[in-house]
This record gives structure tokens, sequence and C-alpha cells, in this order.
């Protein structure tokens, strides 16, 4: 009989002894084919049916998710559909550009920077840049991710309640239930399009899957299935992470009961697995809870709308969150009562009708089983119980779901007020309904028992099913959909900057709870912040050199600058001592250097007249030609936090090591699994985010050089071609000054530039070779001497390009007239793109005309420079130069 192996030697081995040959080796060969199957027994091949049914389950949801891939449906109007948007967007921007955990996202908060992946877990834009790789733009990348995840969570109720139960019936139950359960995946998706919460409760019923297995059966597989199941949680979303892990705990251990397992393998198992996904995600949400202190999320927990404990609802009556105006649930209790469940987060939600109807229909059932389990055994819906046991397991697991149900219901009541002010964490989920996710799932789970319980009454068992139909009626008949066949589905730069306004939205998150503390603008009061537009008016940003940084002291000149996503490098000739500011908020990891050697960053001084700190890092630059960087870098908790994970997961490769080795072999595999995180730590070490940690300065790139050319150096060493009245090269009507210009608007600080006067009529030409993404910047002003003198009428201000052979295009033509406009007594910044013309030679060409007549013209453009624009939040590529909005005079 053949087991798969040869009965013959191989022809290349030479012939075995004799005393070896013929029946003796028939043994050895039976030792390795036991050992061969023993290993298949270990690694079982799943049958077809284990994946056709989840997957038959994923595809019932196809109701729930298809609005959501329409191709007119709007994500930017949903209520958190344009941050998931924009952060799919910058964060793989980050990571192109090298950054492999961008904590910090230089884009975000008007071009300032914001933490905010120091804080929201990555996960979910991990994954946006895998599908990315299919050629989906983002929009539809967000689409297909919110069907995925709604399949996906279908696919885990189904699998979780059949190990619960068994049975295709209560699988079934359980996946409808828990898919069109009104907060899940429509809220999340349609509604809100919270995308990684909607990924987080996909999730949800694998992890309690994975928890249920490893309490069940102990062993090495299990547990390393629940630690990377709820570590991919973790890093998903965070909040719903700490929701999951207390019920994950709980659900395994009660499997371990059930399944009569000795107490301290089933606890070591799901205690070890759980501890285990915390080792491995350590070094995201160990500085996600520490460095808390170090941002605003206190305005978002201490109170307003974001505060957990003003969206419980009264089981009894009517709150007075509930009795605001516009609040479709005008019938006080813990249910909402109507057929088509109203979406609207204006007000705390209930549970709908259609989850009270599933609840009362399971607890019938099942209260009537555990009645009927004490009747004779032909009576008895389910297979009898063990021996010493007076209810079955499918009866005691309902019953344990039912409690469940009753008691995450609870935590969103006003009953348990006290435990949101008390328990720790439990204020960080913000809001209170959070849990109807996994309230959602158990509830699910409860009428799956309900059905297991009767699977031999098949008129009974189906009840619960019918129930869950009924319940998708009630959430999908009337649901509120964004849908414009005009949408735009383009996301980038012009989306990006377009999305930020005068509140902390800023294409991160309403509330601004991940902003530096550094930046402290609650000058109106407590709770009253001023919007980040305050920084537009006080340091516009076209108003930094390359969108980095600008003198703002003293009689600097900035020659070089280059930078990457947390790093900016500069070279300053400085005529007196000054102070260089950099367009990045304090945040801890920053560090600056001056010629080499760390010294302490400051922060831009207090605003007396607003009565703001802008927060942004300052470096003092004494007399001299200086290279002056900042860096963004690991803390040491960071760094701390960082080598858990790494060791945590080498330990878990070397507890796996030798699981199909022997002797030697798995003694050398587990000492080099036991050195790997050494080695993979040293690695990183050498990676530019880790080099200011110990205490080297950022390296400056050529290929990250963002000055091409500075237009005013240029006229005054002759590098430029400089036409007047007075002739050519500089003259009386061209030249390079200094100019103060204090701006009209009080409160406004002045501000003295360097100035490149040009008196009508004049120009200024330079052959420059336009690298890719470039663009013009500079600011517009004339001499504050004249805005008040009668017969003057303002200045022209035109700036041309001209592609070597080919023909003249206008890119910029403004009429500046500060006598006839109050707006335009100030420095005027400006912001050209010219990526039409990246990688060609062109002749560009700045030019001053007279409006009606040249009278008390004196005109000039503040540090005009051609830059490149290499940020996520402009990254070229539009028409040339579209001119603005002709004004009237």
């Amino acid at each position: 009989m053949r087991l798969g192996v040869p009965l013959s030697e191989p022809a290349a081995e030479p012939a075995a002894p004799a005393a070896r040959s013929g029946a003796e080796s028939l043994p050895d060969r039976l030792t390795i084919h036991k050992r061969t199957l023993a290993r298949a027994r270990r690694w079982p091949r799943p049958a077809p049916g284990l994946l056709l049914w989840p997957l038959l389950a994923a595809l019932l949801t196809f109701v729930v998710w298809q609005p959501f891939v329409r191709l007119d449906f709007d994500l930017w109007k949903a209520d958190d559909g344009e941050y998931h948007l924009l952060r799919v967007y910058v964060f793989e921007w980050a990571v192109r550009a090298g950054e492999w955990l961008p904590r910090w996202t230089p884009d975000l908060f008007v071009g300032l920077g914001y933490p905010i992946f120091n804080f929201y877990a990555p996960g979910t834009y991990y994954l946006g840049m895998l599908l990315r790789l299919f050629g989906w733009d983002v929009y539809t990348t967000i689409q297909v991710m919110g069907a995925l995840a709604c399949c996906a969570g279908a696919a885990g109720a189904f699998c979780l309640a059949r190990a619960a139960f068994g049975g295709r019936v209560p699988g079934l139950v359980a996946a409808v239930a828990y898919a069109y359960a009104p907060y899940p995946f429509i809220v999340n998706l349609l509604i809100r399009a919270d995308l990684a919460e909607a990924l987080g409760l996909a999730l949800l019923p694998w992890v309690l899957f994975a928890a249920w297995r490893a309490g069940e059966r102990p062993g090495k597989g299990r547990v390393a299935a629940l630690a990377l199941v709820m570590g991919a949680m973790v890093l998903t979303h965070n909040l719903t992470a700490l929701v999951t892990l207390p019920v994950a705990a709980v659900v395994g251990l009660f499997a371990a009961w059930r399944a009569g397992r000795p107490r301290g393998a089933a606890l070591g198992a799901v205690l070890g697995g759980l501890g285990l996904a915390l080792a491995l995600t350590a070094f995201f949400w160990l500085p996600a809870l520490v460095e808390q202190h170090d941002v605003q999320i206190h305005v978002a927990l201490d109170g307003g709308h974001k505060a957990a404990t003003s969206w419980l609802i009264d089981p009894l009556g009517a709150t007075e969150q509930t009795r605001r105006g516009g609040n479709p649930q005008t019938v006080p209790g813990p249910l909402d009562l109507h057929l088509s469940y109203p979406y609207d987060l204006n007000f705390p939600p209930k549970p709908s009708l259609g989850q009270g109807a599933l609840f009362a229909l399971s607890a019938a059932l099942v209260l009537a089983g555990a009645v009927v389990a004490l009747r004779p055994a032909r009576l008895r819906p389910a297979p009898p119980a063990p021996s010493g046991r007076r209810l079955s397991p499918v009866l005691a697991t309902a019953l344990f779901c039912g409690a469940g149900t009753v008691g995450l219901w609870l935590l969103t009541t006003t009953w348990s007020a006290w435990a949101w002010d008390n328990v720790p964490l439990m204020r960080f989920l913000q809001f209170s309904w959070r849990l109807y996710g996994p309230l959602a799932l158990i509830l699910a789970l409860f009428a799956a028992g309900a059905a297991a319980v009767w699977r031999r009454h098949l008129a009974l068992a189906l009840l619960p099913l019918l129930a869950a139909a009924l319940l998708a009626a009630n959430t999908t008949t009337d649901r509120p959909l964004w849908l414009d066949e005009r949408v735009e589905r383009r996301v980038g730069g012009p989306q990006l900057v377009g999305t930020e306004n005068a509140t902390f939205g800023a294409g991160t998150t309403t509330g601004g709870e991940f902003v530096p503390r550094t930046a402290d603008l609650e000058a109106l009061g407590p709770g009253k912040r001023r919007g980040n537009g305050v920084y537009e008016r006080l340091y516009p940003e076209f108003g930094w050199l390359a969108g980095r940084t600008r003198p703002l002291d003293g009689t600097l000149r900035i020659a070089a600058v280059s930078g990457g996503p947390t790093w900016t490098d500069a070279l300053v000739e400085a005529e007196t001592p000054g102070v260089l500011a950099f367009r990045t908020l304090a945040f801890p990891g920053w560090r600056a250097y001056l010629d080499g050697h760390e010294v302490p960053a400051q922060l831009a001084p207090y605003d007396e007249a607003l009565g703001i700190s802008p927060g942004f890092l300052t470096v003092p630059v004494p007399a001299g030609t200086h290279r002056v960087q900042i860096a963004f870098g690991p803390t040491r908790l960071r760094s701390a936090a960082g080598a858990v994970s790494v060791f945590a997961l080498g330990a878990l490769g070397w507890w796996f090591a030798g699981a199909s080795a022997t002797g030697a072999r798995r003694r050398n595999l587990r000492l080099a699994l036991a050195l790997a995180p050494a080695a993979v730590f040293g690695l990183a070490c050498t990676h530019d985010a880790v080099r200011p940690l110990l205490g080297a300065p950022a390296i400056p790139r050529t290929q990250d050089a963002r000055l091409v050319a500075d237009l005013a150096e240029l006229a005054r060493t002759g590098g430029a071609t400089i036409e007047s009245p007075a002739g050519r090269g500089l003259s009386p009507f061209v030249s390079v000054q200094r100019l103060t210009v204090e701006p009209w608007e009080p409160g406004q600080v002045p501000r003295e530039r360097r100035w490149l006067y040009m008196h009508p009529p004049s120009s200024l030409s330079a052959s420059i070779l336009l690298p890719e993404r470039a663009a013009f910047q500079a600011g517009l002003a004339l001499d504050p001497q004249t805005w008040h003198l009668e017969g003057a009428d303002g200045v022209r201000f035109i700036v041309e390009v001209t592609p070597d052979g080919g023909e003249t295009v206008r890119v910029f033509d403004e009429h500046v007239n500060p006598r006839a406009r109050a707006e335009d007594r100030a420095w005027l910044d400006r912001w050209v793109d010219l990526s039409a013309f990246g990688g060609r030679r062109v002749t560009l060409t700045l030019r001053t005309d007279a409006a009606q007549t040249p009278d008390f013209d004196w005109a000039g453009w503040a540090d005009p420079a051609v830059v490149v624009q290499r940020d996520a939040r402009r990254p070229g590529g539009g028409p040339p130069g579209a001119l603005p909005t002709p004004r009237a005079s």
C-alpha cells in the first residue's frame, strides 16, 4: 500500500548496507509517514463549505453597501468623508516620501502640521495604499474598502455564530442581523463615512471568533491568531479596540468554561493572546496614550458635543439632548419606534424598532427553551447538556449573549453615567453610541442562539431569520443618501487646501483635539478658540519661502531651502542676528540644529493684540552664514515602545520556531529569530526619522532642494536682464532694498522684507530651467507712503513665461491699488503654479505696468523666487497660472 512516499530509495543515493535493507527500512519509512500524517492533521485543509457559507453571508449584505459604491455617491458631503479621503491621500504621500510610519503629517492644519497618525490608528490607510496598487484612485479605494468592511463583518459574524452554536441557520441569522443593524455599517458608511470605525467593526467578530477558539481549545496557532487579529484591530480603530479587549476576554473565558477546559490553560491562552497583541502594537498605542497631554484632546473630552455623557439616553424619558429642535425621536423610551429608522446624529440615537423586535423574539425563544430543557428528552429543543449541567451548551451560550446584550445597552443609558465619569479610559470613546456596534453583534449572536436552541423545530428556528429580515427592512427603506452626478472624485492638493477652513476642520478632525498645545488659540475664552484661519491672517501661507521658512526678525536672506515630510534645511545669510521661523507646530520629537549642533528650538512670540500663541518653531541665528535645520524623530518613549513591538514579534517567531524542525535546526532557527529583533531595530536606527534621537542632524538631500532661483539676488548680482526707463541694469527705477509694510487691519504685525523695487514700466527677465512642479511666489506691495496720495491709481503686476522656441504665456496679472482698496494695504503674497512648464528652459519675466498714470507707482516684489512644490498640499499639475478674477479699480 502506497502512503505517499516511494518505497524504493532514490537512484542517486548509495545502496544501503545489507543490515538495513529490505524489511528493516520499512519501519523508518512508516515513521516518516506517521509524522507527515500528524502534520497534515495539525494543519487540515478547509472544506469547501467552510468558505462557501461565509462568502454567501458576505454577499447577503449587498443592499447595505451598494449605495456606498455608486459613482454618484458624494463622500465629501458625509460627516467624515472628506477627512478619510484626504487622510488616505496625505498618508500615502508621506509613506512614498520615505516615512514608514508618518506620525507627523506636515500638509494638514493649513500646512503647519498635525500629529494625527501618532494618535489615530494608521491601519486603514496602509490598507488603502495596498488597494491603490490595483490602479484605483483614492475615491474608488475608499468605496472598495467600505464594501469590503461590510462583507468581512458579515462573514465574521457567520463564523462566530457557527463556532458558538453550530449550523448554518444561526450563522446566517447573525450575519444578517449584524450587517443590517443601523449603526455598524449603514451609519458608519452612508451617514458618517467613518471608514476606520467600519473596518474596526468588521474585525470585531473575527476577534471574538479567535478568542472563542483560543479559549475553547488552547494552542499555539490559536493564541497567535488571536494576537494577530486583535493587533490588526488596534491598528485599525483604537477606540473600537478599547471596547473589544474586555469583551474578547470575557468571550474567550466563557468558551473555555463551556468546553470544560482547565482554567489555567484557557486563561493563559486568551489573556496571553490579547497581551501579545498589545505588545505587538505598543509602537502605536503606547505613545498615543501617554502623549495625549501634548495635544488639546482635553477640549473634546472635558465637555461639549464629544463628551460621552452628553449622548446617553434616558430609558424612561427624554433627556435635554433629546429635546433639542428637529429631533424626530419624540416618544420617550429605550427604542426608536419609527418604521423607517431616522438616521441623524444630532441627538442621542437609540436602537431601532427592528432591533427591539429581534431582541424580544430571541428572548422569548431562549427563555422558552430554558423552560422546556427541564422536560423529558424528546421535548428538548437542543441536544442534551453534558452530565452535571442543567442547561445545554447552546442554551447557556444564548443566555450569555442575552446578558451581554442587556449589559452593553445599559452602558448607553443615563443609568451608567457614573461609569463613564469614573472608569478609566471610557471617556476616550467620546460618543457613548459607539457601543452600538458591539451591541449589534452581541444581539445578532443572541438571535443566532435563539435559532440554535430550536434547531430541531425548523419553523421556530427560522423565526429569528425572519426577524432579521424585518430588521433589514426597518433600517434600509428610507436611508438618506448623498448623491450628486457631478461629484468631485479627484483627491489631491487643491481639494486638501479647499477643505481647510476657518474652524478646526483642516482636513483632520472638527474638534482639533490633536492640535499641539503649543498652539494656544483660546483668546476668546475657555473652549472658544479662534479658528486656524488666524494663521492666514498673521502669517499667510504664501509668505513662507517654498511654504517652509521665513525670517521672523533681523536682516536674514535664505539662500537655499531643502526639505522632506519631517525635516527642513535652510542656508541662511544673516547681516544681523535674527530669528528664522519654520512653518511647523512644536511637538515632542522636533529638534533644531545650527551648523550641525543641536540647539533649543523656541516658539513663535505671543501675540499681544490677539492674545494667542501661534506655536510654530523658531531658531535664533547669529550674524554670518549658517545652516539651520529642524527634524522630527522619535522620543525615548516612542523608541522604547517600538522596541517592545519588535521584540514581541521576535518572541512570537521564536515561540513558533521549530514547529516543523528538530534538533540543531530548531536551535539555529530560534537563535536567528532571537537576534532578528536586535538587527531590525538597529537597521531602523539608520533611518532618517531616528537619526535625531542619536544626536545627528537631518541630512540635507540635494534632490529635495526647494529653492530654484532667488530673483532679487539675480537682479543684484547681474544674473537677470533688467529694463527700465533708465536703461538696462539696476537704477533708481529698479533696485534691491528693504521695505516695511504695516497692514491696515488692526492687530497685525509690521513686517520688513527684501524688496525688488520696480517702478513702472520696468521688467526683469531670467533664463531658468524649471524643474517638475515648479512655482513662482512673491509678495506684492506699494510703498506705504503712496497709499493715500492724490493721483495714485495703483500698479499692474505681471508674470510671463516664454519657453525656448515657444510663445509667451501670461501666467499672472493683478492690479494692486492700495489708495482705492484698503485690503491692498499689506503684503499681498501670491503663488503661481508653473508645473505646466516643468522640465523646460524658459525665460521668466516680471513686469510692472502703470494703471493709467505712473505717478507715485513705487511698487515692487518681496522675496520673488522660483520654488519647487513637492508637498502634498501643492503637487502641481494644474493649468498654467489661471488669472485672478478682474477687480474694479
